[in-house]
């Protein structure tokens, strides 16, 4: 006898697989009705010609016959039918395929459950990634802005430090900073004055940003950064909204942050909310001649 070692399977897993196979349908249904349908005998019932195909169609998807007569007679409300899949679906409803089936969450369970937990996770974020290009319809979501979780610290080293060397050829040095920094969050936190907050869309950390104490008066910034990718525009800004309000709730008189002159697009987000730079800082990466900056928003 083994014992199992699978995790169980979330129950939001569950759910994003099976919204992505109500998206999936609603795809294949439209591609289906927007095909000329040349196996169609002259004069032959439409219901004839079209049942064949929602019955391929439940198998190529997995659904089951009352699952997806569920889907289809949404769809055909929303118009998005032709006659042929309109009669083809009053066909299996006649059939009793509108009859319970077996659940489709306890099926997308079995699917995933062989999975790890990580494979689950890049399952879900790619089902998002493809409904967020495909269905142009949907406004993009917004990232939640949560605290770190285990393994989120890495993360943020990894991909601080992955797109600053992609964008501005900074070396490994800067990863070596990006590290320090995480490592002083952890071991000087004050939880009445230190917070960090990842941004995370469609279940991937897609920013992040840190206020610490400084001095009795005076919160710093640490480590904002945005992934070119995501769609959200106002992240950076968000992110930064968040960090200043916990820095006025710890009763501090200044938030102050040290950056480098080539990142400009930083310096317009800090200048937009307040920030005043008030000096050059002293590099601290090895290898690089970058020029540092200082920056002081009064609270």
């Amino acid at each position: 006898m083994s014992i199992s070692s699978r995790i169980p399977v979330a129950p939001g897993d569950i759910a994003a697989v099976r919204q992505f196979n109500l998206f999936h349908a609603r795809i294949l249904a439209s591609l289906a009705a927007d095909r000329p349908r040349h196996d169609r005998p002259p004069g032959g019932k439409q219901q004839d010609a079209a049942a064949p195909g929602l019955a391929d169609l439940a198998r190529t998807l997995q659904v089951a016959p009352g699952e997806l007569g569920r889907i289809l007679a949404g769809l055909q409300r929303e118009g998005l039918l032709d006659s042929a899949f309109a009669a083809g679906l009053a066909a299996m409803q006649g059939d009793g395929w509108d009859r319970p089936g077996p659940s489709s969450a306890d099926s997308v369970e079995a699917l995933l459950a062989p999975l790890s937990s990580a494979d689950r996770r890049q399952l879900v974020q790619a089902m998002a990634r493809v409904q967020r290009l495909l269905d142009n319809g949907v406004p993009a979501s917004r990232a939640v802005l949560r605290a770190p979780s285990p393994g989120d610290l890495s993360w943020i080293i990894h991909r601080d430090a992955s797109l600053h060397a992609a964008e501005h050829g900074w070396d490994w040095t800067y990863e070596a900073l990006v590290a320090d920094t995480v490592a002083g969050f952890v071991s000087d936190f004050d939880p009445s004055r230190d917070r960090a907050w990842v941004a995370e869309l469609d279940g991937s950390v897609t920013g992040s940003v840190m206020i610490v104490h400084d001095d009795d008066r005076t919160a710093r910034l640490r480590l904002l950064w945005i992934d070119p990718e995501t769609p959200e525009q106002d992240l950076g800004r968000r992110l930064l909204d968040e960090a200043v309000q916990c820095a006025r709730a710890g009763r501090n008189r200044a938030v102050t942050l040290s950056t480098n002159e080539m990142l400009t697009a930083a310096g317009d987000l800090y200048r937009a909310i307040g920030f005043v730079r008030d000096g050059p800082a002293e590099g601290q990466m090895r290898e690089t001649d970058l020029i540092g900056q200082t920056w002081t928003l009064t609270l």
